[in-house]
């Protein structure tokens, strides 16, 4: 069952990231990334991230 919550660990996001053939950089970056979004969603299947959309903003 796929539940929809509002935090990813910056692991998880590289992780996901890592997966679709993104490019990889440090873990502090992403930690920024993620703490700098306007909204992050994840997908998670029995606890497990699968997916993750993030919305940035400028105000």
């Amino acid at each position: 069952m796929i539940e929809y919550v509002n935090n990813i660990s910056p692991e998880e996001y590289m992780e996901l990231r890592k997966k679709v053939g993104w490019c990889e950089f440090p873990l502090e970056e992403a930690a920024a990334g993620i703490n700098n979004s306007y909204m992050v969603l994840c997908a998670r299947d029995h606890g497990r991230a699968v997916g993750v959309m993030r919305l940035l903003w400028d105000g």
